[in-house]
């Protein structure tokens, strides 16, 4: 019977106890002063938009005393809204440790095209379907689309929102598209090294063109593009593999079950 009992008050007991005792911990660890700002970007895709002297900068002039003083309740609130805030940041993690360090763990955005409108002014869309500013200290090596390109850059447009067609602007429309075709290269290894520009006709159609300009690729509009793309790659490798890839000046995907080429 007393066996049961001391169970019955280990299971009860003991994780309330752990549980103040964790609390109490937490809590003297809050009256330490901050040790040191530590911050971590994560450059596993390769951009390299912010630095960790920019974030801490960045976090120093706009939430005083950190290093050296208490961290109060709403502090690390107000250090992950700061960081956020940052136009390359994805998303981030602030937190203390043990040591009285303060952490702040960033995830970048990631960029799969950069526009240059006709008015000549330019962004990027990122993964999400977002618009991103350029970076004055760095530019990323993505596909860059030009032409007739008329939506300028907005920080509240998601190209990923789902939205009654009727509702839909045409430069809008033509972003949407930009951003499919883009993603569409970007995850397919051959044509993500293979082409490098995007060119947006005054029809609105799309012209590709490849890393070693070789020739100007008529995509045409978007319709049956996985099987204009599968027709191209069986084209340079049944045709120009044996011919040279400079022999034609234009290839043209527009027509259904042929390529035409033109010198």
């Amino acid at each position: 019977m007393i066996r049961r009992i001391l169970n019955i008050l280990t299971i009860t007991v003991l994780p309330v106890i752990m549980m103040v005792l964790l609390g109490f911990a937490v809590e003297e660890n809050r009256k330490l002063p901050c040790n040191q700002l530590l911050v971590n970007v994560d450059y596993l895709n390769g951009h390299h938009f912010i630095t960790p002297e920019d974030v801490k900068a960045k976090v120093e002039n706009s939430v005083s005393k950190i290093e050296g003083h208490q961290l109060p309740e709403g502090k690390l609130g107000q250090v992950e809204s700061v960081v956020t805030g940052i136009p390359y940041v994805e998303k981030a993690r602030v937190y203390e440790n043990i040591d009285g360090d303060l952490n702040i763990l960033i995830t970048q955005r990631q960029p799969v095209i950069r526009i240059i409108n006709a008015h000549n002014q330019s962004y990027y869309l990122d993964r999400t379907g977002s618009m991103m500013p350029l970076s004055p200290d760095y530019t990323a090596r993505v596909i860059v689309a030009t032409g007739h390109i008329h939506a300028g850059y907005s920080p509240l447009v998601n190209l990923l929102e789902e939205k009654d067609p009727a509702e839909i602007s045409t430069n809008e429309r033509k972003l949407r598209e930009l951003f499919k075709l883009a993603s569409f290269i970007e995850t397919d290894p051959f044509w993500n090294a293979y082409i490098d520009h995007i060119y947006v006709t005054q029809t609105g159609h799309f012209e590709l063109t490849p890393k070693n300009g070789a020739h100007i690729i008529e995509l045409g509009n978007l319709n049956q593009m996985q099987e204009k793309f599968n027709k191209l790659m069986i084209f340079y490798q049944n045709g120009l593999a044996r011919t040279g890839w400079y022999q034609y000046r234009r290839v043209n995907l527009k027509y259904s079950n042929q390529v035409i080429c033109s010198k």
